[in-house]
């Protein structure tokens, strides 16, 4: 099978390569950050915590009201905190170590306030936790349209060629059949495929695609005739953009990624905390689609995890992938 990779980001530097190379020189990494207001957000001595910040066990973080922080300890193991107050490190990583009932226990959790009290049980009784995440997030009104696992956001996504990618998207009401359509960057259609299911595995390195610089995928319904993707202009209103990523990025990336692989495999830490490690990773390289591989598999082997299900979804809202307008429409 062909190995895939995927790169977006022209939001994020090419320098955040080599962020995360290090060996675990941390206590805990942030995977979920938000805040009412970029003047209310989780931090350490000023500094806003996003998704990927390392924490060190002499820092003292600062969460002020209605912020939600959710931590990864280093070698597994997860802390929340939705309660405004200031808390060493060093107490946190005492406290999630003494929360541990049983050597053989799936992981340790740490809860720090009213999340697991009473009817407060449900997370969703707590909206900041989705508020203000890294990145412009569209809020615009609900609308009949396709929602894919792709991210909206206006700057696309790099890919590699010699790649394939699994594109998914969510089944519409009143559709049997869908149609995918992959054009070049003057919209001139490259490839058309009809699809009875709600994914297509697409490989970038079709002869049909040789001489793009980049490719616009386009689903849409064959049989729901009132969504169109066409604006008023006649161009396509919404598609998702792949570039390829070539040169020198795709080496320094390559390099990258072995030697993140390298310092994974010399660390001793959970199958789980490996995964969120590498979702983070991911995310922050800009490999969108392996990033949602990952946190789809942490979900699946722990699926009661309540930290990563709230990771995961901070993760949609941020790229604006899938059905990221719902989750911000549940904070209200």
């Amino acid at each position: 099978m062909k190995t895939k990779y995927i790169f977006i980001s022209l939001i994020l530097p090419f320098f955040f390569l080599n962020d995360n190379l290090n060996a675990q020189d941390f206590v805990f990494k942030v995977m979920a950050s938000s805040g009412a207001s970029n003047a209310s957000y989780p931090n350490v001595k000023g500094k806003d915590l996003y998704v990927g910040s390392k924490l060190q066990a002499t820092d003292q973080i600062t969460v002020p009201a209605k912020s939600y922080l959710s931590l990864m300890h280093s070698t597994g193991g997860t802390v929340q905190i939705a309660k405004a107050g200031n808390y060493a490190v060093s107490d946190l990583a005492a406290k999630l170590k003494a929360s541990t009932k049983t050597a053989t226990e799936k992981y340790a959790s740490y809860v720090v306030g009213e999340l697991t009290k009473g009817e407060d049980a449900n997370m969703a009784k707590y909206p900041h936790k989705y508020q203000n995440v890294t990145g412009s997030v569209e809020r615009a009104t609900f609308s009949s349209e396709l929602v894919t696992m792709l991210s909206s956001s206006k700057e696309g996504s790099f890919v590699l060629k010699g790649s394939d990618y699994l594109l998914t998207w969510h089944h519409l009401e009143g559709t049997q059949s869908y149609t995918l359509v992959v054009m070049d960057h003057f919209d001139e259609t490259l490839l058309e495929v009809s699809v009875a299911d709600t994914s297509y595995t697409l490989d970038v390195d079709n002869p049909k695609f040789a001489e793009a610089e980049m490719l616009k995928v386009v689903i849409l319904s064959k049989e729901r005739t009132d969504i169109t993707p066409y604006s008023e202009d006649n161009n396509y209103a919404f598609s998702y953009g792949l570039n390829f990523l070539e040169g020198q990025k795709k080496s320094a990336f390559e390099e990258a990624y072995k030697t993140f692989k390298e310092t994974q495999a010399s660390t001793e830490i959970s199958e789980s905390a490996q995964i969120l490690d590498a979702a983070i990773f991911y995310e922050q390289q800009g490999f969108l689609l392996d990033a949602l591989k990952a946190y789809q598999s942490l979900l699946e082997i722990e699926p009661d995890n309540e930290a990563y299900e709230i990771a995961y979804k901070q993760f949609l809202v941020r790229n604006q992938i899938g059905k990221h307008k719902e989750i911000l429409a549940s904070e209200k």
